[in-house]
């Protein structure tokens, strides 16, 4: 499992590192493709506002094993914001995108099956963590969503 991803600011592209995290442990999960071709976006909120927005391309969704989409830091406030992806249970994987940008990233696993989650990093450095409104203080913590037949 993979990702790569891309700075996408002003149309200039600059390659990211990726990042080996510690393990996601959180309870909901939902599917993010709606069959073939049809990816579903992803939200995190704290505190009532949207803070980061996961976009899968179009016609990601098609059972490769490669999932194609663009994490967008919703809220411009100095935080940044990070994808999180775990497949096999074999670590979690992370793209980031620094406050009022968007990063373009393929992450990859031979299941087409993974559960991503987004989080928010303040500028101290704390994270908040989930899926949907279900966020919280950690990383790992708050909701997560199944990604499947990507």
């Amino acid at each position: 499992m993979r990702i790569r991803s891309r700075l996408v600011a002003g149309g200039a592209s600059v390659l990211l590192l990726t990042t080996l995290l510690g393990a996601v442990g959180a309870t909901s999960a939902e599917a993010r493709c709606n069959g073939a071709g049809n990816g579903i976006t992803s939200t995190m909120s704290y505190n009532g506002v949207e803070r980061a927005r996961e976009i899968p391309n179009s016609g990601t969704c098609n059972s490769d094993g490669e999932y194609h989409a663009t994490l967008k830091d919703s809220y411009s406030d100095g935080n940044t914001v990070r994808f999180r992806w775990d497949g096999n249970g074999d670590g979690n994987y992370t793209t980031e995108a620094s406050t009022g940008t968007s990063v373009g990233f393929v992450a990859t696993d031979n299941t087409s099956a993974a559960y991503e989650q987004l989080c928010m990093v303040t500028e101290t450095g704390t994270p908040y963590c989930g899926f949907g409104s279900n966020s919280a203080r950690g990383w790992g913590n708050g909701g997560r969503g199944l990604n499947t037949g990507f």
